[in-house]
């Protein structure tokens, strides 16, 4: 007897990088998780250690939880574009 669930191995997925390149309109194949990880590593230390110079230069406290959050998401979010080949 099946549960119902029709999103099998075969079928549609909500978050997967091939549905982002298809709203997105490309049509290219997507890139390896290796590559597409080393280039959210890399721009995330970038910004962050912007971020963290720019503050300290005018004066200001960091919030090392705000900047965590945000530098997980930002490589999450950047690894999953590189990979679907939208960023």
């Amino acid at each position: 007897m099946s549960s119902g669930n029709k999103d099998t191995a075969g079928g549609p997925r909500l978050l997967s990088t091939r549905t982002l390149q298809d709203k997105f309109g490309i049509d290219e194949p997507a890139r390896g998780w290796p590559i597409a990880l080393g280039w959210g590593v890399v721009i995330t230390v970038a910004m962050l250690v912007f971020a963290v110079v720019v503050n300290i230069w005018i004066g200001r406290t960091i919030h090392w939880d705000w900047v965590a959050g945000f530098g997980a998401l930002s490589f999450v979010g950047l690894s999953v574009g590189r990979r679907a080949r939208i960023l």
